[in-house]
This record gives C-alpha cells, sequence and structure tokens, in this order.
C-alpha cells in the first residue's frame, strides 16, 4: 500500500486564485526529508521528516518533527513534539514539549508539559506541572531535580579533585 499524505496548505503558498472559505486539498507522498507546511497535515500510513502546522494527524505513520498547535497521533510515532496540545493513542513519542498531553496506552521518552492526563503510559522522564492517570515513569519531576544536583555535585568534585591534582 502507498503512503498517503494530505495537507491542506496556507493560502500564501497558493500561487492560483480560489473562492474564499474554500481550501485546495492536495495529495502528496513525502520521502523522508520533506518538510511539509500548511494548516492542517493527516498522515496515514505514511512519513515525513519535518511538519509545520496549525493542526497534525498521524494514523500509523510516523514523523521526525512535528511543530503544531494541535497533534493528535494514533499507532503512530513522533521523534520530536514541539506542540501547544498533544493527545496520543496506542503511539510512541521520543520527546514533547506542550502544554498539554494526554496518553492513552502510549509510551514516551522525555514529556515536558503543564499538564499532563495519562492512562496505562510509560514515560521515562516526565516533567510536568500536573500529572492525572496511571503512569509508569524511569525519573519524574522531582527524581529528575535530584539525578541533576547528584550529577552537578559529582562533577563538580571531580573537577576539583583535577584541578587540586594537577596544581601539586
Amino acid at each position: 500500500m502507498e503512503p498517503d499524505t494530505h495537507s491542506h496548505p496556507h493560502p500564501q503558498d497558493h500561487d492560483h486564485d480560489h473562492e474564499p472559505g474554500h481550501e485546495h486539498e492536495h495529495e502528496h507522498v513525502h520521502a523522508a526529508e520533506d518538510t511539509i507546511t500548511a494548516e492542517v497535515v493527516h498522515i496515514s500510513q505514511g512519513a515525513t521528516n519535518i511538519v509545520n502546522a496549525t493542526q497534525v494527524t498521524v494514523e500509523q505513520g510516523a514523523i521526525a518533527q512535528a511543530n503544531a498547535e494541535v497533534l493528535t497521533v494514533d499507532e503512530g510515532a513522533v521523534a520530536l513534539a514541539l506542540v501547544d496540545s498533544l493527545s496520543t493513542t496506542n503511539g510512541a513519542i521520543m520527546a514533547v514539549l506542550a502544554d498539554n498531553a494526554t496518553l492513552v496506552d502510549a509510551a514516551a521518552g522525555v514529556v515536558v508539559a503543564d499538564h499532563v492526563d495519562i492512562a496505562n503510559g510509560r514515560v521515562g522522564v516526565l516533567l510536568a506541572g500536573s500529572v492525572h492517570g496511571s503512569v509508569t515513569t524511569l525519573l519524574d519531576t522531582r527524581q529528575a531535580a535530584v539525578a541533576g544536583l547528584a550529577a552537578g555535585v559529582a562533577i563538580g568534585i571531580v573537577l576539583w579533585l583535577g584541578r587540586r591534582k594537577r596544581g601539586r
């Protein structure tokens, strides 16, 4: 089956005239090196490198980097999501920076968000203002702060000992 990607480009991206209020839909097959800039992007069983859009939907597809107001991922994957709102079901996100994130039966490497709703989710590092739901984390906000403090102290001691040793 051939990848299927639909986008609704920004009006300024058109070189031809069309009636106000009528968006033209374009169907494209994208290679991994492509960048898509549009108002609305829907990727189904396809993949692309970078998406800049207001609204992005991924169904059984993948994006390397998504820059959007709203990102919805259903059985798909995104490496880096820089969004206002993320919603994923049965998906995987490597890293997300969002105002609001909702993960259902999903996995993420790093989640940094103001508010997180999660159901049966796995997150490596979770830094959030508030979290609701069941999540398994490697490091939560408090543990990440302690780990950062401990790493800083350890590096400081190593540098201090190195200077002391060289000073003799």
